[in-house]
């Protein structure tokens, strides 16, 4: 979950982004790693890495990401730090 603060993203988010996507049952261990029931490869994770970035952190815009998320009027809202666009995005949960 170190990525995490990289993308300044809340790990929960991530987390719930990725279990909704696999549809499985994980946790964050001790280390503050994501465990997952079941197995994955690399490019499996690779591949929900980049759709969950190109979701909720790139901006649509200028293709930067120096982006936040913040939830407001009970959505979330990308808004970018670099050029001041701001797009709705789905609830993680509801993917």
């Amino acid at each position: 979950m170190d990525c995490c603060a990289r993308m300044h993203r809340e790990p929960d988010h991530v987390k719930n982004f990725i279990l909704g996507f696999v549809k499985r049952v994980g946790f964050v261990n001790d280390q503050n790693m994501l465990s997952i029931e079941g197995r994955f490869g690399p490019q499996n994770f690779e591949l929900i890495l980049r759709t969950y970035i190109n979701e909720y952190v790139r901006c649509n815009e200028c293709d930067g990401f120096d982006t936040i998320l913040p939830m407001e009027n009970g959505s979330f809202t990308l808004r970018c730090q670099q050029c001041g666009s701001e797009r709705s995005v789905a609830d993680c949960c509801n993917i």
